[in-house]
């Protein structure tokens, strides 16, 4: 140990980390940055946990070590199961044993998973169990019997009365979490009311690298002629997963009526239903684009592995989400690559952007405010270039993959 608390470096410091996402969205982006980063910055060696499908993440763990495991039981399966007891006509006590079944069956798979996990622990020396997606107790319990620290880095809001979390761990496990990262301030700030120790949260926003952003402007032009969009348009892309909180719905009728004051604009919406458990959103997306007076000027372009090259493809870039966003890692990327950014004022977005400087931020929910914005911007080709030039120098500036990697792991070696 040093004289200021720090970890003396006496090899290398193996960290798990856990991505219990099922969807391929901004968590599991912002971990491959952040253990990219690591790579270059520190001395970490990494492992990689993951639940999503083959396909999803092959190409974002360049040279670390990914294991996919099945995780039979998940919210989508409960949400599922939810769905299929609000249609069916069935007693309600007949109701109430298939959730108490259901229970039983998350609680013994949940003993499971623990196991397994603590075993891979053990086995493989790992000094750092990183949970990326918030408080999971198989990752807390397995570090804790493995003998491992463990970081919960909480990428969004979650739910529970104040004091929930000292609740659900205990004194015990409490020790063994040695730090909170949250990724925005209104984060801290959520986790805190939930019983996390002040003294053990870190706000620490996510990585993005720039030089992907950069060199995919020579893709520009081909893959906006893949989707129909000529030298002339104007395009204005939404990127993310389409969920109804992501309002993607409700941004494309608050466009609607406006879209005849700029013939050039067009929207192009990038982004799947892959984590998303109200499949009847995306459906009325899908209906509405094909609306007569919409035909030809809306693309749903599905999830696409090269999001550098289609935030490079639009020349504005929209954040609309319906809720409170808890960081916005598009607002970044569509940053990263010197694009023009609206935003809604509230949550993250209110931590990256300077609005009127690098990007522009709008009042939360206001559909008709956020499209006036939109078409302004374009028809105002010197705005979004000044605007899109600024955003560029504060991406590096501020979000460099291994300067956040450093404020990582000085977490990952604090003392239990």
């Amino acid at each position: 140990m040093t004289t200021d608390g720090r970890a003396v470096e006496c090899g290398p410091l193996r960290v798990l980390h856990i991505e219990y996402g099922l969807g391929f969205g901004g968590s599991a982006i912002s971990l491959a940055e952040l253990v990219r980063g690591l790579k270059e910055a520190t001395r970490v060696e990494s492992t990689i946990l993951t639940f999503q499908a083959p396909g999803l993440n092959e190409h974002s763990y360049p040279g670390t070590e990914v294991l996919r495991w099945r995780l039979w039981l998940n919210y989508q399966t409960r949400a599922d199961l939810a769905d299929r007891l609000a249609r069916w006509r069935i007693p309600g006590p007949l109701r109430t044993v298939v959730w108490k079944a259901y229970g039983l069956a998350a609680y013994l798979f949940e003993w499971h998973l623990t196991r397994a996990i603590t075993r891979l622990v053990r086995s493989r020396g790992i000094d750092v169990v990183h949970a990326n997606n918030g408080w999971e107790l198989s990752a807390v319990r397995a570090a804790h019997r493995g003998g491992a620290r463990c970081v919960i880095h909480f990428r969004g809001y979650q739910g529970g009365e104040p004091g929930t979390i000292r609740e659900r761990f205990g004194a015990e496990l409490d020790r063994t979490v040695v730090g909170y990262i949250a990724i925005s301030a209104s984060v801290a700030e959520a986790i805190r009311k939930l019983g996390a120790p002040p003294e053990k949260i870190r706000t620490i926003h996510n990585p993005v690298t720039v030089e992907p952003y950069q060199a995919a402007a020579a893709r520009r032009a081909a893959i906006r002629a893949t989707h129909g969009f000529g030298p002339d348009d104007l395009v204005a892309g939404v990127f993310g997963r389409i969920t109804s909180w992501k309002g993607q719905v409700e941004f494309l009728e608050a466009m609607r009526p406006m879209m005849h004051e700029c013939p050039a604009l067009r929207i192009l919406f990038v982004g799947d239903q892959s984590d998303a458990t109200d499949v009847s959103y995306h459906a009325r997306l899908v209906a509405l684009a094909a609306a007569p007076d919409l035909a030809g000027r809306v693309v749903l372009a599905g999830f696409q592995h090269d999001a550098p090259g289609y935030f490079n493809a639009c020349d504005i870039v929209v954040h609309c989400s319906r809720t409170p966003e808890p960081f916005g890692r598009v607002i970044i990327e569509g940053m990263a690559a010197g694009r023009a950014v609206i935003a809604m004022d509230e949550g993250g977005p209110q931590q990256i952007i300077t609005t009127g400087a690098d990007g522009i931020l709008v009042p939360p929910r206001d559909g008709p405010r956020l499209a006036a914005e939109v078409v302004a911007l374009a028809k105002d080709p010197a705005r979004r270039a000044a605007l899109g030039r600024a955003a560029a120098q504060t991406v590096p500036a501020r979000f460099s993959p291994p300067a956040i990697a450093r404020e990582v792991l000085d977490v990952y070696e604090r003392e239990q």
